[in-house]
């Protein structure tokens, strides 16, 4: 399968808890969000620089504008083929707000082996 990451103009709002995964260092932003829904679900790019990577993620989201946004297959897997080395906050959700949004950090770097990033988005209470 092709890794494709077309744009999408949507945005992700949240419920009311935040859920974050721990730390993954990869060369390549790819993997699965597990949910009940069938349909594609947003994903969220934010660059940082390296010595933001211990501030939290709704910190270090919550007044920015994302550098990429695109969205899952309806099965929730994703890749996104051209994200330079760096510091990430991903983060991936649904427009309706019934969902908690869910984050995790990602070092992007050459020579890293590709890992696959497993995450569930779970529904607000």
């Amino acid at each position: 399968k092709k890794c494709r990451a077309e744009s999408a103009d949507r945005s992700v709002r949240c419920a009311n808890l935040l859920v974050e995964y721990p730390r993954v260092s990869t060369s390549r932003l790819t993997g699965k969000v597990d949910w009940p829904g069938d349909v594609p679900l947003i994903v969220e790019v934010y660059r940082i620089d390296r010595s933001e990577r211990k501030l939290s993620s709704y910190d270090l989201t919550k007044s920015r504008v994302p550098t990429h946004v695109f969205e899952t297959d309806p099965s929730g897997s994703f890749c996104h083929p051209g994200l330079p080395e760096g510091y990430y906050v991903v983060r991936f959700g649904t427009d309706d707000g019934g969902w908690n949004c869910t984050w995790i950090k990602v070092r992007i770097a050459n020579g890293l082996p590709k890992r696959t990033i497993r995450a569930t988005l779970e529904i607000g209470i």
